[in-house]
C-alpha cells in the first residue's frame, strides 16, 4: 500500500498501476502520499479520465493509459493527447505468472507504426525472449515481475535482461 511506499528511501523512480474500477477513489492518496512519478490507469475503469490525468499532471507527474488484451486501441484514441504513455497488458490482468500473449505483438506494432511519438510500456509475461519481441514491436519500457521474482538468482535475471538491451 501507499503507506509502505512512503517509508521507502530510494533515488529510484517508480510507477503506480491502479488496477481498480474507480481510480478517483484511490488516486489522491497514491498521488499525494508517495514518491511515485508515473501513474497508470486502465481504459476500462470508470470516471473522468481527462480529469484524472489533469490531477496527475498538476502534481508534476506522468499519466499513462493501460489497455487490457481485449481492449480496442480505437477506444482510447481520444485520450492520447492527455497521456504521456500507453501501456499494453500482454497477459489478462489478475493472476501472477501468466504466459505472454503473442498476438499482442501485432497490436503493439500497429499502434507504434501510427503513433510513434507515444512511448509504449508493456506489462505481463516478460522474460528474455518476450522482452525482445515487445521491444521489436515498439515498446520503450517493460514491466518485469515474475521473471525476476521467481528466479533463483534475481540479480542474474536482471543482468540477463539488461544484457539483451544495452543502454
Amino acid at each position: 500500500g501507499y503507506q509502505e511506499l512512503q517509508e521507502i528511501e530510494t533515488k529510484l523512480q517508480f510507477d503506480v498501476h491502479l488496477m481498480v474500477m474507480h481510480p478517483a477513489e484511490y488516486l489522491p492518496q497514491w498521488l499525494l502520499k508517495t514518491k511515485a512519478d508515473r501513474f497508470f490507469l486502465h481504459a476500462e475503469s470508470e470516471g473522468d479520465f481527462r480529469d484524472l490525468c489533469s490531477q496527475i499532471h498538476v502534481q508534476g507527474k506522468k499519466a499513462g493509459i493501460v489497455l487490457n488484451p481485449e481492449t480496442l486501441v480505437g477506444s482510447v484514441l481520444e485520450y492520447l493527447p492527455v497521456v504521456d504513455y500507453i501501456q499494453f497488458m500482454t497477459v489478462h490482468p489478475g493472476a501472477y505468472s501468466q504466459p505472454f500473449l503473442n498476438d499482442m505483438v501485432e497490436k503493439i506494432l500497429d499502434f507504434h507504426e501510427t503513433h510513434e511519438d507515444i512511448p509504449i510500456v508493456v506489462d505481463g509475461g516478460i522474460n528474455v525472449d518476450t522482452a525482445w519481441r515487445a521491444v521489436g514491436a515498439g515498446a520503450r519500457s517493460l514491466v518485469v515481475g515474475s521473471y525476476i521474482m521467481n528466479s533463483p538468482d534475481p540479480a542474474l535475471a536482471i543482468a540477463e535482461l539488461k544484457g539483451r538491451f544495452p543502454q
